[in-house]
This record gives structure tokens, sequence and C-alpha cells, in this order.
């Protein structure tokens, strides 16, 4: 990681961690857990270990990777006179067989191949209240979403080739929460956006999140949404080049506590 996106990750996180540190009087917090089915979909490339040039493999189609898969989901929401602070995030693996129309690193076009991808998300943001009028709240805030992603490919057959992208990316971003109540009932919605350079990782980055939220007691709520996220990335893994366009998207659903 560059030195400029080292400074900009360790800002984010003070500011995350400084709205924490100032929500001395907390009105409300929430905690909530959820299952979601997601899926992948796009392509990526890896180099050659003689370097040279490549071509991106569709993830689905090639890489046998495109069906949806169980996630575990969890968010978690403090509200204070001095900010907001919301911590969220999902783990997801799938597994998968296709084969290849392109080379994947040094495993070559036309074979057949066993697919493995570990995906795990985690982002913090603080933001304030810009408009908070009736039932209207509006919020932008920063920062960070940490993009851990591993994706391994195996040729199938008696001789074996094995290739890796391993990427882990804390990505400072800049955010805008929203929501309407009406009763017991609330919309809220979550968006996330940067581009940037990391150092071993130049990309585009965007993350939402829309949720329907019921209350039926001051304690207790019920939630349901939708999850979308898009890596159009470079970068290198291991030294060697890779190229990756990717959305990740499903559903959720869930409870949690509220004090």
């Amino acid at each position: 990681m560059s030195t400029m996106a080292r400074r900009s990750a360790a800002l984010c996180a003070a500011l995350v961690i400084a709205g924490l540190a100032g929500c001395e009087v907390v009105p409300s917090a929430e905690a909530q857990l959820g299952f979601a089915r997601l899926s992948v979909s796009g392509d990526v490339g890896l180099e050659p270990s003689g370097g040279g040039t490549f071509v991106r493999t569709d993830v689905d189609r090639d890489l046998g990777l495109g069906d949806a898969a169980n996630a575990l989901y969890g968010h978690a929401q403090i509200e204070t006179v001095a900010g907001n602070v919301s911590v969220g995030g999902f783990i997801m693996s799938e597994d998968g067989r296709g084969s290849l129309s392109q080379a994947f690193g040094d495993i070559p076009a036309g074979t057949q191949v066993d697919s493995e991808l570990d995906l795990r998300n985690l982002k913090a943001f603080y933001s304030y209240d810009l408009v908070d009028v009736g039932p209207v709240r509006l919020a932008p805030g920063i920062g960070i979403d940490l993009f851990d992603v591993n994706a391994s490919v195996r040729s199938v057959g008696p001789v074996s080739a094995f290739e890796e992208v391993d990427v882990f990316a804390p990505v400072p971003m800049l955010f805008v929460e929203g929501e309407v109540e009406l009763s017991i009932v609330s919309a809220e919605v979550e968006v996330g956006a940067m581009s940037l350079d990391l150092g071993d990782v130049d990309g585009t980055f965007l993350d939402a999140e829309a949720r329907v939220v019921v209350t039926p007691t001051p304690f207790l709520d019920l939630f349901a949404g939708y999850r979308y996220l898009s890596i159009d990335a470079d970068g290198r893994s291991e030294g060697d080049r890779f190229s990756a366009n990717l959305e990740v998207q499903g559903f959720f659903i869930g409870g949690g506590v509220r004090f």
C-alpha cells in the first residue's frame, strides 16, 4: 500500500475512533445479525509467471462461480448527538467447476478447473446528520471499506496446476446514509464510493446497501435488504499482475436488538 493510501486509511480510522470516543451520550444503539444469499459476477485475469499480456476470464462461465452462496451478515450502529458510527459486513465462500476459455496465470485455455472464492468485507464509518427533519434523516460521512478476497483455481487432471489471487485492500471511502422512518417501519440506505491507488491495488469501489426495518417492540427489530458491491481494480498478487471487474450482490434477512 502506498504512503498516501496508508495516511488516508489512518485518517479514516481516526475519524471513526473519534466518533466512538465522542459518543458520551448514547440515545440509541442497535446490533443486527442475519443470513444472506450473495452471487458474484464479472471477470478476472492473472498474468503468467513469465509476464506478458493476459485476458480476463468470466467468473461464471470459466470458473464456475456464478451460483448464489450463503453468507453471514452483520450490522451495528450507534446514534448520538455527536454523530453516528456504523459497522457492517459479511463473510461468504463459494466453489465451483468450469472450463477456461482464456488462460488464467499458467493454466492454459481449455483446461477444466476447480475454483474457490472466499470473500470477507467489513465497513466502518462515521457520519453526522446534515438533515434531520421529521421522518427524514440524511448524514454524510467518511470511513473504511475493507475487502479481503482470495480466489484459487486448480486444474482438474493428471497434471495439477494451481493459481491464486489474494487481495487485502482497506479502502478509504466517502459515505452517505439516509433514513425515512414511519411509525414502526423505516427504510435505510448506505452508499460509499471511492476511486484511488492503494499501491498494490488501483481501482474504483462502490458499496451500496438498502434495508427495510420493522420494530415491533422498542428492543427488537426485523430487517430485510439488498447489498451491492462493485470492484473494478488492477494490481499485483504475489508479484503477478491481476485485473478484476467484479460485482457481488444479493438479499439478506435477519433480526436485531436495540438498547
